[in-house]
């Protein structure tokens, strides 16, 4: 992504109220001024929600992680959340690559555990993402790589 381009998306995440990672390093938290390793559960889902509010189908891999943000945050007797929390990656019908990035999105129950219904799903195709959210992706994979 050529300059430019990079400098919109970073204002469009301030204005909407994002936490934006810009090249390598710590994420740069625009909302809050706190610490990436204090952020509480329900910082951190609240964060991801507003983040993917900035994405846009066509992103590639790399700005889908520098608009989200990677890491492993929280300490002390909060939850350490890892950003995504989990990568999945297989074939789709056509030879397509299909990554499938799950973030923390959803505090349901304040046990220290994170389970499926507190994750949302972004999925990309050769590297572009093509969505995101559940329904989405349950139709997407369904399509995508079920019917094969």
């Amino acid at each position: 992504m050529k300059l430019p381009a990079l400098l919109a998306l970073a204002a469009l995440c301030v204005t909407a109220g994002c936490v934006v990672r810009i090249g390598h390093g710590d994420p740069v938290w625009v909302r809050s001024d706190s610490r990436p390793e204090d952020r509480s559960p329900k910082d951190i889902a609240h964060d991801n929600r507003q983040n993917m509010a900035c994405l846009a189908p066509g992103l590639t891999l790399e700005e889908v992680l520098a608009t989200m943000g990677e890491g492993t945050w929280g300490s002390g007797s909060s939850t350490r959340i890892a950003n995504p929390h989990r990568r999945e990656s297989f074939p789709m019908k056509g030879g397509a690559q299909a990554d499938v990035l799950f973030f923390y999105t959803d505090l349901r129950t304040s046990d220290g555990k994170i389970t499926e219904d507190e994750l949302s799903p972004l999925y990309l195709e050769d590297g572009v993402l093509v969505g995101w959210g559940r329904t989405a992706f349950d139709q997407w994979f369904q399509e995508a790589v079920l019917d094969q």
